[in-house]
């Protein structure tokens, strides 16, 4: 049961109604310590951060923002009104320090700086165009929409990158966009047309490793048919762990996987998300049944019945006890046919006992009683 209580002490935030007055406080005057000139606004990440309530929960319980601040003991950052002198001017004092200012990097510059916020000018200016164009009369410089680039650029920033690394191969190249801020591969392909030319022009040659192996599309195949004779169906991303070439290698010979399955003359299985997505509560449910039975529960199992195939949230191999997590679209009149239809036909072809758990009921019994009896959760569909 220890471990259980681990479990569920580290989800438990998680669970619906666990926020009350108290545990907000104490959470709050935690997050104090390490933050400073906190917003309302400034719950979202807060919230994502430090698993922290969001601020509906906080204002359903103390009604009000000042009521909050009152029995916290602090005061919210509050917002600054920018007129629009004030952030053309933030906006140009940042130019002359940054060299490389864009309209899509300004975002990003400024929360750097963290003076004012892009929304902020956006909001002021009625749209960024408008902030542009007067941003432009007031002070004379053009924010350009993306870097401009041309052949001397190019070569200056890959000299540098010369000088301060050795065996560059052509997969370096994506690494080094944002250290040394060089453009793209195609960037690179629009100015200098080939590779040679630009190692030529540039006076250096790209470093090609010895292991490096050329895959041809039948060792492809061989592959992918002595898998499939092995293991069954296969689905895609099987077929990426098998293959001992890289995704884009199989898209340069084959175009997808799907025409890789049709040329090994193989049937690829579905995957997961055509029969359902997984709940949000499934794993914390069956670690909580596999620790109090003292058993191993198979999660994600798939069954072939007579009509269709279906996916099993739990299984017990050992008691042969089929487990199903029933969450709040379950109740609906339409859904309880349907899973009426699915248990018969796994039932017809395991022939095992079937338990249906109310994924509601069972997390109300886990936050009040704390108990783990499946006799109190488990029950037929209703």
């Amino acid at each position: 049961m220890d471990k259980v209580n681990k479990k569920i002490n580290k989800q438990s935030i998680f669970i619906p109604g666990y926020w009350n007055k108290e545990k907000i406080i104490i959470a709050m005057q935690q997050i104090l310590k390490k933050e400073k000139n906190i917003s309302i606004n400034d719950f979202r990440w807060i919230h994502i951060k430090y698993h922290m309530c969001n601020r509906d929960t906080a204002l359903r319980y103390f009604k009000s923002w000042k009521n909050f601040e009152n029995e916290v003991g602090f005061k919210f950052n509050k917002k600054r009104n920018f007129s629009k002198k004030e952030l053309i001017k933030i906006v140009y004092d940042i130019i002359k320090k940054e060299d490389n200012v864009y309209r899509t990097n300004l975002s990003k510059i400024l929360k750097k700086y963290n003076k004012c916020n892009y929304d902020t000018i956006k909001r002021k200016f009625n749209g960024s165009i408008n902030f542009h164009k007067e941003f432009y009369e007031a002070t004379g410089t053009k924010i350009e929409f993306y870097k401009i680039w041309d052949k001397e650029k190019i070569i200056k920033i890959m000299k540098r990158i010369i000088k301060e690394n050795i065996n560059i191969t052509k997969n370096d190249l994506d690494n080094y966009r944002k250290k040394y801020g060089l453009c793209c591969k195609n960037i690179i392909i629009k100015h200098f047309k080939t590779w040679k030319n630009f190692e030529n022009i540039i006076g250096f040659k790209f470093f090609i490793p010895k292991n490096t192996k050329k895959y041809k599309k039948n060792d492809i195949i061989n592959e992918v048919k002595k898998a499939y004779d092995e293991y069954g169906p296969l689905m895609k991303t099987d077929i990426k762990k098998i293959v001992s070439c890289s995704a884009p290698t199989l898209r340069n010979k084959f175009g997808s996987i799907d025409k890789l399955a049709e040329e090994a003359n193989i049937k690829l299985k579905p995957g997961r998300k055509i029969i359902g997505n997984k709940g949000k509560y499934e794993t914390l449910i069956l670690d909580i049944i596999q620790e109090s039975e003292n058993t191993k529960i198979d999660r994600s199992i798939w069954i072939n019945t007579n009509n269709k195939q279906y996916v099993l949230d739990g299984y017990d191999p050992i008691k042969n006890i089929a487990y199903e997590i029933d969450e709040p679209y379950h109740s609906l009149p339409s859904q309880r046919i349907k899973d009426q239809i699915r248990q018969d036909a796994i039932l017809e072809t395991l022939g095992c006992s079937f338990i249906r758990i109310n994924e509601q009921h069972f997390l109300n019994k886990l936050r009040n009683k704390n108990q783990t009896n499946l006799e109190n959760f488990t029950g037929e569909l209703k």
